[in-house]
């Protein structure tokens, strides 16, 4: 099939070609851009009975092209326990919260219904168990949202079936338009922590029973944590309460004592963090962010937290980081959201440990809401369009090229072959 200029004239072709594609069915082949390449797609989304149809569409050496339908939904969170097993949640205003699993690596997708309007964290420690922070009982209220409680689920089952293990009233800070979600860490099926109503929670029991953790420390209140193997874990947060400090506390015993390895003064403006996180025990990360300033600085520590060390000063404000994830020591990534705009969000990537950044995001992409490094080459991203429908990307190569995992999209190819027939007629008839 021969490509022709677009023209006056093609453009009415055009028209005729999305309304011919109609009839397409559903496909679950990945999408992937070439250069030069045309592409001729239509979502289906038919939980909701929702369908977006794009036109074709001419892309230059584009790594991904994203086809959603106008769904309106989420994904906040993801979590991958292998290359082939992960998890995500889809959210939707008004509607319970989706549960989205993959066992072979993305090529295709199950759905189960959950309990929940919000989600504020998931972690699968392997394919059957897991646990999800939920928020209900949400509400608007002077044109903000309200919910009255907070609760703890965990599944034994992959997903199918969930029990309460932890409730409470809900005193979640919602003044931020961005909060961390990375709030469980479990190291197996009995010992996990769970960053709730502002305080710290540690459980030895899979999550029946929890403990408040004292840090020691006057007015403290704990922003992010990492507990990356066994016992040791870090938290960072604010000292005082017109968040003037901010410090970095790490346990070697699982939050029974702290040891204050890092404090922050605020410059100009209130302090804060957003986000901290270890490779390992010795290896890892913290973005501050200087509210006032849009501004923050990259800690990197190789120690175990003894000597830190400021590796640069990044922009914290539209866009704004939503999560940090390291392969190792030099190579990590940076999620970004563009909030209210007018600059798009996307995806850093470092390969010196901080000192810089390059944009790997592909083409399309607007707010990027999680990150999973498995490694330097696979990594997986949470992101929303300019429509907030959610969808799910893939790297294999360190985020050199992307595909589009889920929703899947529909191709030329998986038109009926009298539609296919229609359509190479019109296109002919253009061009003669």
């Amino acid at each position: 099939m021969k490509i022709h200029r677009l023209t006056v004239q093609a453009a009415a072709i055009l028209a005729i070609v999305s309304l011919l594609l109609s009839a397409c069915s559903y496909s679950n082949s990945d999408q992937t851009a070439s250069s030069g390449e045309v592409r001729i797609v239509k979502m289906t989304q038919t939980a909701s009975n929702i369908t977006a149809d794009q036109h074709v569409t001419l892309q230059k050496a584009a790594p991904v092209i994203i086809n959603n339908p106008v769904s309106n939904y989420d994904i906040p969170v993801i979590d991958f326990v292998t290359d082939n097993t992960g998890f995500a949640v889809k959210e939707k205003y008004g509607e319970s919260l989706t549960l989205i699993a993959t066992t072979d690596g993305g090529k295709s997708w199950t759905e189960k219904k959950l309990p929940g309007q919000f989600v504020r964290s998931l972690d699968f420690i392997d394919s059957n168990t897991g646990w999800l922070l939920i928020e209900e009982g949400c509400s608007l209220k002077n044109g903000m949202t309200a919910c009255s409680k907070l609760r703890l689920l965990k599944t034994q089952n992959g997903g199918t079936a969930w029990t309460t293990q932890w409730q409470a009233s809900s005193k979640e800070n919602r003044i931020h338009s961005f909060t961390n979600l990375r709030r469980l860490s479990f190291q197996d099926s009995k010992n996990g922590v769970m960053l709730a109503n502002g305080n710290l929670y540690v459980t030895s029991d899979g999550g029946s029973h929890f403990k408040a953790t004292a840090f020691g420390l006057k007015d403290f209140t704990p922003l992010s944590m990492s507990f990356p193997k066994g016992q040791t874990g870090y938290v960072t947060g604010n000292v005082g309460k017109d968040a003037g400090k901010l410090a970095v506390l790490k346990t070697s015993n699982r939050g029974r004592t702290w040891q204050k390895q890092l404090e922050i003064k605020a410059k100009e403006s209130p302090v804060s963090s957003l986000g901290i996180q270890f490779m390992n025990e010795n290896t890892g990360w913290l973005l501050t962010n200087d509210t006032g300033m849009m501004s923050g600085e990259i800690y990197r520590t190789i120690d175990g937290g003894k000597h830190w060390k400021t590796m640069s000063t990044q922009r914290t404000g539209r866009p704004t980081p939503t999560d940090i994830q390291l392969a190792d020591a030099d190579i990590g990534m940076i999620s970004l959201h563009p909030g209210a705009g007018p600059i798009e969000g996307g995806i850093w990537l470092t390969m010196d440990g901080g000192k810089s950044f390059t944009s790997v995001a592909p083409n399309h992409v607007t707010a990027v809401n999680q990150l999973q490094m498995l490694s330097a080459d696979h990594i997986w991203a949470a992101a929303d369009d300019m429509n907030q429908s959610g969808y799910l990307l893939h790297s294999s190569d360190g985020g050199r090229t992307w595909k589009q995992s889920y929703p899947k999209s529909v191709s030329f190819g998986s038109a009926t072959p009298a539609v296919k027939k229609r359509i190479y007629d019109a296109l002919q008839m253009e061009g003669a």
